[in-house]
């Protein structure tokens, strides 16, 4: 037995090693866009969830005052009725107004309980109360321009992977460049023990060596063209990636801008479905009105209030895809803090 140390260290591989370290890199750009990717899902997801919540409150609230009224119009059609002042036709009008309001509230306290239900399910809790209520921003947002220069600099899941597996398949290229190049090796050894060589051996040796491949079991030509066809379309998935991002970031700023100008004109309407169902109610107490007309009036304000309510909802779900797309999805909050929001309590 002769114990030696031996060392070989490589002069030139024809870009190999280089090939598979930036392939290495490539995998790990690859791992943090899947990851930037995941976190960007869930936090839409969440806020999806989070304001679904918010406005499924909103609906429960907005039915209960409407069930409320509707009792409170019945009894005064009873009242009217003993009064000999309203026929009894009437009365049966304005009791299925209650019970159509009955329904519409169980079916929205039915849809409060699978949105919490939902909401727990995400975050692994029970939810006690969900503190930020739907908002929507009555200054408009920022111009495009500036979404897609934050995409561009920030960088996105989906545009990270695409790099990712761009550099992957160009080091797949390198390295099947490097198959038909030569490779150098320098190497050398040192005798541990002196004593157990043979006096024509030396104690220590260093040299350097180069192969070349003459003859390969594969295809070297048709490897490398396979390898620059997989790097082509890594270069076009790149590219379609960028133009997907792009189109993600335009169709959410379109929605939220849609959304805030759409909420902001409810005012009006929600003010003036309010206002003729307070006028159809006193003429209907008063003996004037029909119930046709105060029912038209409740069916009127729940519709202009669900509307409201669907347009904040759309506008915070579409700010959260539009910060997500853009690569900032940390921003929800500050947008739900700025002094210009207007809140959607149910009140």
């Amino acid at each position: 037995m002769r114990p030696t140390l031996s060392a070989v260290m490589p002069l030139y591989t024809g870009g190999a090693l280089e090939a598979v370290s930036e392939a290495a890199r490539g995998g790990v750009t690859i791992a943090k866009g899947r990851s930037q990717a995941t976190v960007a899902a869930r936090e839409v997801a969440l806020v999806q969830r989070y304001f679904g919540l918010q406005l499924a409150r909103n609906l429960l609230a907005s039915a209960d005052t409407r069930l409320t009224a509707s009792e409170n119009h019945l009894s005064s059609a009873q009242k009217m009725e003993n009064a000999g002042i309203l026929p009894h036709s009437a009365v049966l009008d304005v009791t299925v107004l209650r019970d159509a309001a009955r329904r519409s509230r169980d079916r929205a306290a039915r849809e409060e309980g699978l949105a919490v239900l939902a909401l727990e399910r995400m975050l692994g809790r029970p939810v006690e109360a969900v503190a930020t209520p739907l908002f929507v921003n009555t200054a408009p947002l920022p111009p495009l321009a500036q979404f897609q220069a934050a995409a561009q600099a920030n960088g996105t899941g989906q545009a990270s992977l695409a790099k990712g597996q761009r550099e992957v398949a160009e080091a797949g290229e390198k390295l099947a460049r490097a198959a038909r190049r030569p490779r150098a090796y320098g190497f050398g050894a040192y005798s541990v023990d002196p004593a157990t060589n043979l006096p024509t051996e030396p104690d220590w040796v260093v040299g350097a060596t180069v192969s070349y491949t003459l003859v390969s079991p594969f295809d070297r030509e048709r490897m490398l063209a396979a390898a620059r066809t997989r790097a082509a379309a890594a270069v076009a998935d790149e590219r379609a990636a960028a133009d997907l991002v792009a189109g993600e970031v335009e169709r959410a700023h379109a929605m939220a801008e849609g959304a805030r100008t759409a909420f902001l004109s409810m005012d009006s309407s929600v003010a003036a479905a309010q206002e003729n169902l307070r006028l159809q109610d006193i003429a209907f107490r008063e003996g004037v009105g029909t119930t046709d007309r105060l029912m038209a009036a409740q069916a009127a304000l729940a519709t202009a209030e669900s509307e409201r309510a669907a347009a904040a909802y759309e506008y915070d779900v579409s700010l959260s895809a539009l910060l997500a797309a853009s690569g900032t999805p940390g921003q929800m909050g500050d947008y739900a803090r700025r002094e210009d929001r207007v809140i959607v309590d149910g009140k």
